[in-house]
């Protein structure tokens, strides 16, 4: 039938390409959640990994700062950062290795250097900047060791063994 104006073809039209692309739709996000919930994908997963990949990009932006001042604020919210991220995937292998390079680099630029500069004017300040550099070399190195185990699943078996053993094992690495 014809409205008064002769648009009843195009209306029709109209509503059926709106009924196709919804249907499309529907389908698409239809298939995504399937292939979310079978695939043992989630999108948190994927967001840790995808920021993971950003940040490691992103790290030599860090690593080229020439402001130390302002390199020094900004690396400290993103070692929490960083670790926030680890807490949803606590095995991911960038992650481990952004945070392990990252508490080695800022201890290393920073607190050696407050250190450094305190020992002799204020030795228990001093004393205090020595004991956080450790505990921050500590932590860097625990997330180096869980990459590396999680990289090497013999690495557990050797890396209390003698040096020669560690040393041998860590020649199938990167």
């Amino acid at each position: 039938q014809e409205t008064a104006n002769g648009n009843s073809y195009c209306v029709k039209i109209a509503v059926l390409d709106i009924k196709t692309r919804m249907k499309s739709i529907w389908v698409w996000m239809g298939s995504l959640w399937m292939l979310f919930s079978f695939s043992g994908c989630s999108i948190k997963g994927m967001a840790v990994g995808v920021t993971a990949e950003i940040m490691d990009t992103g790290a030599a932006a860090f690593e080229e700062e020439s402001d130390l001042e302002f390199a020094e604020k900004a690396i400290t919210g993103n070692l929490k950062v960083l670790e926030g991220l680890l807490k949803n995937s606590p095995n991911h292998k960038t992650l481990l290795v952004l945070l392990s390079r990252s508490y080695g680099g800022y201890t290393f630029a920073f607190l050696e250097d407050r250190y450094d500069e305190w020992r002799f004017q204020n030795p228990d300040k001093g004393e205090e900047y020595k004991r956080r550099a450790g505990r921050f070399y500590l932590r860097g190195k625990e997330f180096a060791m869980r990459h590396l185990r999680e990289e090497n699943p013999d690495f557990r078996e050797v890396e209390t063994k003698d040096l020669g053993a560690f040393e041998r094992s860590l020649q199938g690495f990167d």
